[in-house]
């Protein structure tokens, strides 16, 4: 008997992850273009010509279809204008009437604006 551990895995597979496999148990083949360092190096001129067709294509359909992350976009966007124009609202209020107050106070004698407000 020996002592030695020998591993049948696949070198860089995690523990604990199946690949894909078919139908007929195979494992699948990768799909699409090579990927990696030098790999556009690596396509064949129809290849190269038709992953650069199927980006265009891609980018076209994203620009003529709004994704519902574009009216997500909006619909935050329009939420935040509005408690923004609430906050300044209320600090212009706040800040008017206190202003109001103050011209009271002054043209008619101190407390006269607002007389729930203690004297010290």
């Amino acid at each position: 008997m020996s002592d030695t551990l020998i591993h049948f895995g696949i070198k860089g597979m995690k523990w604990g992850v199946r690949r894909k496999r078919g139908t007929d148990g195979r494992v699948k083949g990768s799909s699409g273009p090579p990927r990696g360092k030098n790999a556009i190096s690596k396509m064949s001129d129809s290849e190269l010509r038709q992953h650069i067709n199927r980006l265009q294509l891609e980018r076209q359909y994203s620009q003529l279809n709004p994704t519902r992350v574009d009216s997500g976009r909006r619909a935050v966007s329009k939420w935040a204008t509005n408690m923004s124009m609430q906050i300044v609202n209320q600090q212009v209020s706040k800040y008017a009437n206190r202003g109001i107050d103050t011209a009271i106070d002054a043209l008619f004698g101190e407390g006269t604006a607002n007389p729930k407000k203690k004297k010290k």
